[in-house]
């Protein structure tokens, strides 16, 4: 029988400390670290997604990162001799013979450095989704997005931004503000339309995210009526109408039909005492003026 010995087997913990984002062009420098490995040597392999790369020994290594978005791979080897231990059993059965040899180790790595920061989408954009007109001023926000240096604004015409430092109505604007006021004209033959905000990272390789955009009903709106289109002796149905921006209403039913509640609210429930047929009507108010929707039952 052979016995087989390692002794000081060091427990492998080796790690690169370096930068997880960098900008494009710059000098960075990773750190390898093997606590308690003996006397290690460390090799460096660093490629770029980009095209080429790099390699050096050492504990640390200094590099000039390309000028184009990508990814840095670094790969860190730690080498090291172990000392082996043999125990053989003497052929006579008389006692062992000892070899003690030193044999190579080795482990490795991998961290990884973004180059070039391309920011993520805004994820919010509050403000008023229904306006109304007569040259009001609405304010529009979005959050700060981690390594997003300006934001990018922009409005459908219309509609204006109020330049935030010259006052000057403006369809599109960059700048550090995470909000702005958005200047609405008066009603008239104005459609709907929309408010988007995106975010850019600076440095010597820019980027920008996606739009995030919020849609803007503009003007008294016509709602929307579901509801059945038949209503039978002793049925029950409820009539509903949706948009944004309504209020007061107030219904209207064919002979035939009888309200049991809702009447006052977007969504009325009837029921059928009689053959009947015409229109379920709705009555709302919207941006100061009265419209209303319906729906014929028969």
């Amino acid at each position: 029988m052979v016995l087989l010995l390692m002794a000081n087997s060091p427990t492998l913990a080796q790690s690169v400390n370096g930068p997880l984002y960098a900008d494009c062009g710059t000098s960075v420098v990773y750190y390898g670290s093997a606590p308690g490995i003996p006397n290690p040597t460390f090799s460096w392999n660093i490629a770029y997604s980009s095209g080429g790369g790099t390699s050096s020994l050492g504990p640390t290594i200094a590099v000039n990162l390309p000028n184009a978005r990508g990814l840095a791979t670094i790969r860190l080897t730690v080498s090291w001799e172990e000392l082996v231990t043999t125990v053989i059993p003497n052929p006579s059965g008389m006692g062992t013979t000892t070899i003690t040899r030193r044999e190579p180790r080795s482990s490795s790595v991998t961290y990884y450095t973004q180059i070039g920061f391309i920011p993520s989408v805004p994820s919010i954009l509050s403000g008023s989704g229904v306006v109304c007109g007569n040259n009001s001023t609405g304010t529009y926000s979005t959050n700060s997005v981690p390594g997003a240096t300006t934001f990018t604004w922009e409005v459908s015409p219309p509609y204006r931004i109020v330049h935030p430092i010259t006052g000057a109505l403006v369809s599109t604007y960059t700048g550090t503000q995470t909000s702005v006021n958005v200047r609405f004209p008066g009603s008239g033959s104005v459609s709907n339309g929309y408010i988007r905000v995106k975010a850019n990272s600076g440095g010597n390789c820019p980027a920008s995210s996606g739009y995030r955009t919020r849609k803007v009903e503009f003007g008294p709106q016509t709602g929307s009526m579901t509801g059945p289109s038949t209503m039978a002796l002793t049925t029950v149905g409820r009539f509903t109408v949706s948009g944004s921006g309504l209020s007061n209403y107030s219904w209207s039913t064919p002979s035939g039909l009888s309200p049991l509640s809702g009447t006052t609210t977007n969504s009325m429930v009837a029921e059928g005492l009689s053959a009947t047929s015409g229109y379920v009507t709705a009555t709302y108010r919207t941006c100061g003026v009265t419209r209303s929707s319906s729906r014929y039952v028969r």
